[in-house]
Order: C-alpha cells, then sequence, then structure tokens
C-alpha cells in the first residue's frame, strides 16, 4: 500500500515539473519513507514537502475570496468556533487532502477560513464550500453531506458518533446579537443542533417528536428516555443527545 502510494505521489511531482532537482528530492523522500510504516503521520509529512515543492502550482486551494471581518468584538463573545485564532487542521478539498493547514471557522456565515501558506495571517481567504468535503480543526472532525437535501444550507457538522451507517452530527451556529457594550463592539451568541445522517438523509435529531418519528416503533422508550433525563437534557444537551443516539443504536452492529 505504502509502495502504491509513493507511485502516486511520484507520478504527480514529475507530471507537474521537468526539474531534473524535484526528481531526485522525490527519490529522497521516498527513500527516507520506505523505511518506516505508513500512517497518517509520514503522508503527512510527504504531502507537506510536495507543498513546498509545488506550491505555486498547487493553489486551487487558495481560490476563494478574501475574508474581511467587519465586526470588532473585545471579549470572546466573536463570530469563530472555540477560538479567533488560527490552528493546524487538515482539509480535505476537491478530493484532495492538504495537511496542516492554518484555519479557524467562521460559525456566523457558515465559512472555512484559511490563511495560505508562507504569508501573513492577515491575509484569510474563504474556501469555496461546494469545494470543502471535510475538515479537522482542533482534533474534531467537520463534514458537509452533499448530495443531500439542504446540504450547503445546514453546512458542516461536526461529527461526534458513528454507529454501522449513522452518524451522530452537530451544528455549531452563531448569531449576531448587535453592538452591545457602549454600541462600539459586537456580541455574538452561540446555538446549535443535532442531526443524524441516516439513509443518505439529514434528519433533525434535538425535539422527542423528531426522535420519535425516526423510531417510531421506541416510543415508549424514547418518551421515558426525556422525561427521566430532564435535568440532564437542560444542562448538558449533547450528553444528553449523545446517551439518546448510543441507547437507541445499541443493537445496531
Amino acid at each position: 500500500m505504502l509502495i502504491h502510494f509513493m507511485n502516486i505521489f511520484f507520478f504527480r511531482v514529475l507530471l507537474k515539473t521537468s526539474n531534473i532537482k524535484y526528481f531526485i528530492f522525490s527519490i529522497f523522500l521516498f527513500s527516507l519513507t520506505y523505511n518506516y510504516s505508513q500512517d497518517n503521520f509520514k503522508k503527512s509529512i510527504i504531502y507537506d514537502a510536495y507543498d513546498s515543492i509545488l506550491g505555486k502550482e498547487n493553489l486551487k486551494l487558495y481560490q476563494g475570496p478574501l475574508f474581511i471581518d467587519e465586526y470588532a468584538v473585545n471579549n470572546e463573545k466573536h463570530r469563530f468556533f472555540e477560538s479567533s485564532d488560527l490552528a493546524l487542521g487538515n482539509v480535505t478539498y476537491d478530493g484532495n487532502v492538504f495537511y496542516n493547514q492554518k484555519i479557524k471557522y467562521d460559525l456566523f456565515e457558515d465559512k472555512l477560513i484559511l490563511n495560505p501558506k508562507n504569508s501573513s495571517e492577515s491575509l484569510l481567504i474563504e474556501l469555496i464550500k461546494n469545494n470543502v468535503d471535510s475538515f479537522t480543526y482542533k482534533k474534531k472532525v467537520f463534514k458537509i453531506f452533499k448530495n443531500t437535501e439542504h446540504s450547503l444550507t445546514v453546512g458542516y457538522l461536526e461529527v461526534l458518533s458513528k454507529k454501522s451507517n449513522i452518524q451522530l452530527l452537530k451544528k455549531h451556529f452563531k448569531s449576531n446579537q448587535g453592538k452591545t457594550n457602549k454600541n462600539i463592539y459586537y456580541e455574538f451568541k452561540l446555538k446549535n443542533k443535532f442531526y443524524i445522517f441516516y439513509q443518505n438523509s439529514l434528519i433533525p435529531f434535538n425535539t422527542k417528536q423528531e426522535v420519535i418519528s425516526i423510531y417510531p416503533d421506541r416510543k415508549i422508550f424514547i418518551k421515558q428516555f426525556f422525561q427521566a433525563n430532564n435535568t440532564l437534557k437542560k444542562n448538558y444537551k449533547e450528553l444528553f443527545i449523545y446517551n439518546l443516539f448510543l441507547e437507541l443504536t445499541s443493537k445496531i452492529n
């Protein structure tokens, strides 16, 4: 499998350039990598080297419009997921994996923001959503479930759990609360919704009625679960949803 992976890498390098130094460097990478087991970390090293060689020809990731944040904030109530700072993550874009990219996730307009390598961090690009398949941010995985109804409207979803062919998903988003600090700074409020992906459909998974519509044969159990775990639902909604999902899928292999 590793040899097959490296053959693809050599082909891509030779296809992109005729400069002999690049070919020699690719031979060096092969000799280095061949002595190690194949895993994501080694792939990351190889692709970083590939990007450094062919960076100017590998610009399709950077084709989106510039991102300009017009909302000034002075606290942690910003528009981004977890932090307004850039963090390293992997992006699967148009079927290709780009490792160790500086990214942040805008929850207000559901945009994945990227800082191109070797550029000032003030240069930010909005990735074209139609071309993004998935990304990782601080070890959390986000996906777009394309070819499903309202997939682009729902946008990026965090994968919380997988059970056979069913996935539990969380939608993070923020609403603009307007200028709340002496009419100078904006504040954003975090909200979320839950979905399951089943039989190529995104199905809301939040209320008792929504869950019963998915599992009508478990109606009595679902009502009892909601009643018995009402406090957990109010204080720790994600844990409540996660436990409910595990219970309903526990008999699925």
